[in-house]
């Protein structure tokens, strides 16, 4: 009898103590943000958790400068929009045939005097590009001055790789940055899928508030079949106010940008 009291007294410790552990474990674990992550998070204990919220990137046990975490967050951005705009493409050229594809129509131009002038350059792919023959101060003045598809026939297309010049880049090698700032000295352009255009004229910024990093896109997309009046409109809007959008930063500088995430939603969608 006695010996069964002590085995049910034992039982009762141990269910006990097995309680309090792990009343503490689910105490001490908290959630920071990971968006290298699936799930865009992870548990850590109590102790990361306070060293996060300080600023610290946990897997490098190191807070990193702003030009570091903007640096990351832009390299992402890149790649991440170049995959994306991939993805979306091949899609819908398996889907609905191979006039969703980038293509190349100009071989010939007529100038205003009546001559042929051959446009020398490659077909281009989905990427970043450089436009060579222009300065971002007289971007808006020269695209108004030179677009013209209702009278000359020139379309995005041979705006940018004709008469600007566009030169494949890697857009991190072009990318000046300084402490929460980042630009381009020249104009860059990116192509799309079905030829839709994002052009960055501006700078972008990495800030922090309460709830994390952020990093601010400026651009504005321009598809090649948006039609002239709506082009122009898009242009003057963005010249008078920042095209801003956000995307948020951990602390290691990892972007909350889900490729297949974003692609689901968006491969079906007109001109998404």
């Amino acid at each position: 009898m006695r010996s069964l009291f002590k085995e049910k007294k034992f039982k009762l410790i141990f269910i006990i103590l097995f309680l309090l552990i792990i009343g503490l474990l689910i105490f001490s674990i908290e959630t920071v943000p990971n968006y290298l992550k699936k799930s865009e998070y992870e548990f850590v204990s109590y102790i990361d958790y306070n060293k996060y919220t300080q600023g610290y990137c946990l897997a490098e046990n190191r807070i990193l400068s702003n030009e570091e975490i903007l640096r990351k967050g832009l390299t992402q951005y890149f790649q991440k929009e170049i995959i994306l705009n991939q993805k979306i493409q091949n899609y819908r050229i398996n889907s609905y045939g191979s006039s969703w594809e980038v293509y190349w129509h100009i071989k010939y131009r007529w100038k205003d005097d009546g001559y042929k002038l051959k446009c020398n350059t490659i077909k281009p792919n989905i990427g970043f590009y450089s436009l060579e023959n222009i300065e971002k101060n007289n971007f808006m003045n020269e695209f108004f001055k030179n677009y013209n598809p209702d009278k000359k026939g020139i379309g995005l297309l041979e705006l940018f790789f004709c008469d600007f010049r566009a030169k494949k880049i890697i857009p991190i090698e072009h990318l000046n940055i300084r402490d929460n700032v980042a630009y381009f000295s020249k104009p860059i352009i990116t192509l799309g899928h079905h030829e839709g255009f994002t052009i960055y004229l501006k700078t972008f910024l990495l800030k922090r508030g309460i709830d994390g990093y952020k990093l601010i896109i400026n651009g504005v997309y321009l598809p090649e079949d948006y039609g002239k009046i709506n082009i122009e409109q898009s242009l003057e809007s963005y010249n008078k106010k920042d095209y801003q959008y956000e995307i948020k930063l951990d602390n290691c500088g990892n972007i909350d940008f889900n490729v297949e995430e974003i692609y689901e939603e968006v491969k079906e969608a007109n001109g998404g």
